[in-house]
């Protein structure tokens, strides 16, 4: 009887969770195809092409947070998404509303195992800031150290997972029976996005990001990063330093508080370089509400919930694209960049090195004020989907980063150009790591020749010395000898081989 009643109970339970999933699915169809019916309209009556990316904001707005957040992720993927659509979709940003206080309570209270009374001395009831998938509160805690605190929204986990399990059938069913949206890949969209968001719910992983960030800059004084309390931490609330600074963007704070803007960019600048070709660690959304100036000219960094990687070998191919391109080297150029690409049968190289040319053409035509390495970058990255020369998301993530932060960068200088900006640092990053390691290799390739060959030159040079008391010196290498002696090496080697 128990077993029948329990039976009873689950099957119950299974069912309202399906009519749920349902009722929220024919929900979403319902506003997106509002939103098709609008885009239809709009075009019959040749309205501004700009009108369709505002609704598309719009109707994720209204379709709530996990919506929201899939477009932010989304202005990301410039290699999927048009640019304007992209920007518009950057707009999700300050869209999001604030929930009620005794929301903030209760989560707080229920994670932190005590009364907020208990845990702080002072904490403010109104959010400093509001976003998709939380909202951030100044308080100060009972040692007296000033805090921001960053509470997940209630419920968010569940209507997320819900959403995007609706999403991924969706997506599936437009693979399988739509043949366009193939070169799209929305089921590999859609896992990406979901893997990003339930990284993005769990505040540990942004709390470790922060943490790893603040040790790569730890020797830098231009940079800094909030400390995080990691006893008032968990997985739906991060504590870190309160910093007191200003948005990059707030350009009246800037010059009523005299900061020289052109170091601003610079330091800016000099960090997400670090960031990429350094620690092959950065930061994937520095959009201005994520940078403040601080008194001293310095930067901070905040919002760690989405982070790009690129291990040694990834960075180093990374310098030689940014070398070569930076020397306007094409055939370097597509050597290194599509090393990164996916290539297939449906693959058109032929017209994506084509394409890559004409980019480059264009940037070098422009003038140095104008050329930017880093809209080269975007644009040969976003062409690869035409040509089905496929990136992955690191790359892709880095080159809407480049965008996002030079956009930034010429705000605060108008006379910023990212090309002239990077150059000193690539190329010295260049001579300190590629060439050391290119005579290694080429030193370990035939270490033998090489031992006999710096043999000889000592030998030459000490008679050399000698002469020079007669003054008389005549240092003669013999190339054509060091081309035998070269062949004999290489002989002997194909003969142990061959043995």
């Amino acid at each position: 009887m128990t077993i029948a009643i329990h039976s009873n109970i689950s099957r119950i339970d299974k069912t309202k969770k399906t009519f749920q999933s349902a009722n929220r699915f024919s929900s979403i169809l319902f506003t997106l195809s509002r939103l098709g019916l609008a885009a239809l309209i709009d075009k019959a009556f040749f309205r501004s092409k700009n009108s369709i990316p505002r609704k598309i904001r719009s109707t994720l707005e209204k379709l709530g947070p996990t919506f929201m957040k899939i477009g932010q992720i989304l202005s990301l993927r410039s290699d999927i998404i048009p640019l304007e659509y992209c920007e518009e979709l950057k707009k999700l940003l300050d869209a999001a509303p604030p929930f009620p206080f005794k929301d903030v309570r209760s989560i707080i209270e229920q994670e932190l195992n005590g009364s907020i009374e208990e845990i702080f001395k002072s904490f403010d009831e109104k959010p400093l800031a509001t976003a998709s998938l939380a909202q951030v509160h100044a308080a100060v805690l009972r040692n007296g150290h000033k805090v921001a605190v960053k509470v997940q929204r209630p419920n968010l986990h569940q209507t997320v997972e819900k959403d995007l399990n609706l999403l991924r059938h969706l997506a599936s069913f437009l693979e399988n029976h739509v043949p366009f949206t193939r070169n799209y890949r929305p089921v590999a969209t859609v896992k990406e996005i979901y893997e990003a968001m339930i990284r993005e719910l769990d505040f540990r992983i942004e709390g470790r990001n922060a943490q790893h960030m603040r040790e790569n800059f730890r020797e830098n004084g231009s940079v800094r990063i909030p400390r995080i309390y990691w006893k008032y931490t968990t997985s739906k609330i991060i504590t870190m330093e309160f910093i007191d600074g200003v948005r990059v963007d707030a350009f009246n704070e800037l010059d009523e508080s005299e900061t020289d803007k052109e170091q601003l960019a610079l330091n800016v600048t000099n960090a997400i370089l670090k960031q990429i070709f350094i620690d092959g660690f950065f930061h994937a959304d520095p959009h201005p509400a994520n940078i403040f100036a601080l008194p001293d000219n310095s930067i901070c960094f905040l919002d760690f919930g989405m982070f790009g990687e690129f291990d040694q070998e990834q960075r180093k191919k990374m310098l030689l694209v940014f070398v070569s391109m930076i020397k306007g080297n094409l055939h370097d150029y597509l050597r290194y960049i599509i090393e990164f690409a996916e290539i297939s049968e449906k693959s058109d190289l032929a017209g994506f090195k084509k394409a890559s040319k004409e980019l480059f053409i264009e940037m070098f035509g422009a003038s140095i004020k104008e050329r930017s390495v880093a809209h080269a970058f975007f644009d040969g990255i976003h062409k690869g989907v035409k040509y089905n020369v496929f990136f992955p998301s690191n790359l892709v993530m880095l080159a809407k980063v480049l965008i996002t932060f030079e956009a930034v960068a010429r705000d605060l200088d108008p006379s910023f150009n990212l090309t002239q900006a990077a150059e000193p640092f690539v190329e010295e990053l260049y001579v300190e790591t590629m060439v050391p390691q290119e005579l290694i290799r080429l030193f370990r390739k035939s270490s033998s020749l090489y031992i006999r060959f710096l043999h000889r030159l000592f030998k030459l040079w000490t008679n050399a010395l000698g002469k020079l008391e007669e003054e008389s010196l005549e240092l003669l290498l013999d190339e054509e000898e060091f081309e035998q002696e070269i062949s004999r090496e290489k002989s002997i080697k194909t003969g142990s081989k061959q043995a």
